[in-house]
């Protein structure tokens, strides 16, 4: 009887461990909620600005390789091949 009750206790805290978010998206919201309690002002904000302009350039440069292995340029530049069935 001991057995099956740890078993039933397992199986369900492996269901309950499905519905947790992961650590990204955890940092996320934290992320968001801090950005909405302290906002970027003044001279800050225009740095900060600039600084995610670069950071979002520095991802899609990164990206552009895999994009060009996988996909054709074309549809690579246009936006026309979005979902993984290309």
């Amino acid at each position: 009887m001991h057995d099956r009750t740890m078993t039933v206790l397992s199986s369900r805290e492996t269901a309950m461990r499905r519905f947790l978010p992961d650590t990204f998206t955890i940092l996320l919201v934290c992320t968001v909620i801090l950005a909405s309690l302290l906002p970027a002002s003044g001279t800050f904000a225009d740095y900060f600005g600039i600084a995610t302009d670069l950071a979002i350039a520095l991802l899609f440069s990164c990206m552009a390789p895999a994009c060009r292995a996988t996909w054709s340029y074309p549809a690579c530049c246009t936006g026309a091949c979005i979902s993984s069935s290309c």
